[in-house]
């Protein structure tokens, strides 16, 4: 995941480069579960363990690579449940959800129509 820090800096004067990743981690969980999601996994650089941490997520570092950058690229599993969305929330004193469910309806499945030729 990426912000765009210039953009932060512009358009959101209180919000800290940092805090608004650690903000987009819980969205993410919170969007996981909506969705039935009870795992993340994802590559990342050492130092954003950090920030990981900060956020309040719970993760384990499967494994580490070398040779594809400045620094090696890690992959971590991530846990997704309301235990750790509860964490995050603590951790970054959020007490409203990020994120308020989909914003798309639900439809009624078509089922394809038969046509002759």
């Amino acid at each position: 995941m990426c912000i765009d820090e210039e953009a932060i800096d512009r358009d959101l004067l209180d919000l800290r480069p940092d805090r608004a990743f650690c903000l987009l981690l819980l969205a993410l969980c919170e969007v996981a579960l909506d969705n039935g999601i009870d795992t993340l996994i994802s590559n990342y650089e050492p130092q954003m363990r950090r920030l990981y941490k900060r956020a309040g997520a719970e993760f384990d570092e499967l494994g580490r690579a070398d040779g594809y950058g400045r620094f090696p690229v890690c992959c971590g599993v991530f846990e997704v449940s309301q235990r750790v969305r509860a964490q995050m929330q603590q951790s970054l004193q959020v007490s409203v959800p990020l994120y308020s469910g989909r914003s798309f309806s639900k439809r009624e499945v078509e089922m394809p129509a038969l046509m002759t030729a």
